[in-house]
């Protein structure tokens, strides 16, 4: 299996646009509203699957080293065992089923008229 050098700088493209959207947030008590969940959508629907999900897990692993990409521009191991970590870990799920029924609804047999 080959990986086109397109669909690389892609995931690394959308990897680099969660980060940049995700620092903004409105503060809604301990756990705000962050941009983040609209560069998840996205990068599942312009990606296939596995790349939307790569995307994704480069995102949450540039943040776990320490840049300051999680809400709030935060960062680190702290930010993921935190009270938004759950929601962190979770846009890897989210990528996954976005992913995945994105793949259903465009590869199922079109009805016969």
């Amino acid at each position: 299996m080959r990986i086109s050098a397109k669909t690389i700088a892609f995931t690394a493209l959308l990897a680099a646009v969660i980060c940049a959207v995700s620092p903004w947030t409105i503060p809604l008590g301990p756990i705000p509203l962050s941009l983040a969940s609209l560069g998840v959508y996205l990068a599942a629907c312009v990606l296939d699957c596995k790349h939307g999900v790569a995307a994704v897990v480069a995102y949450v692993v540039i943040g776990g080293v320490g840049l300051p990409v999680f809400s709030g521009a935060r960062g680190g191991f702290g930010a993921l065992v935190g009270p938004t970590g759950g929601y962190i870990i979770g846009y890897i799920l989210l990528a996954l089923a976005e992913g995945l029924i994105i793949c259903l609804l465009y590869t199922s047999p079109s009805p016969r008229d």
